[in-house]
């Protein structure tokens, strides 16, 4: 907290302005029902799975030399997906949704997920082919210029 404030830590008086709000925010916690706690970051943790799924499958396609190897990540984030929506819309912390519409709109938005998924691999594989076709015939076009000079 000290580096991200930028104050310094040699007086004991700066020191206790960082550590008094900090021990007062654990206090607080602990007059908090844990499981209610517990449920949240359960879902914050899946999610965080998801994003850091779905970041590594736009690097992978983004690469483009492994985006068959992207789909390794694309089908569990579009698991990691569907099931974190699900929870949020049927937890008692979440929106309280009957489940079935919970369901349906979990596996909808993985299927949602995956299509965009597809979409950018398809465009990102055209967009190499006709690269290297451009960079292909500018190369034969520079070598009859040479063979002509």
């Amino acid at each position: 907290m000290a580096e991200w404030t930028g104050l310094s830590q040699k007086e004991i008086g700066k020191r206790l302005l960082i550590t008094i709000p900090l021990l007062g925010v654990g206090a607080l916690l602990t007059q908090l029902d844990y499981n209610v706690i517990w449920r949240y970051f359960s879902w914050s943790n899946q999610t965080l799975a998801m994003i850091s799924l779905w970041v590594a499958t736009s690097y992978l396609v983004g690469k483009g030399k492994y985006r068959l190897g992207s789909l390794m990540t694309a089908i569990p984030a579009c698991y990691m997906s569907a099931v974190s929506l699900t929870y949020i819309l049927m937890a008692d912390e979440g929106f309280r949704l009957p489940r079935l519409v919970c369901y349906p709109a979990g596996i909808l938005f993985a299927i949602v997920l995956f299509g965009i998924y597809l979409y950018f691999l398809i465009v990102r594989s055209k967009k190499k082919a006709s690269l290297e076709q451009h960079s292909e015939t500018e190369v034969k076009s520079e070598r009859n210029e040479t063979k002509n000079a």
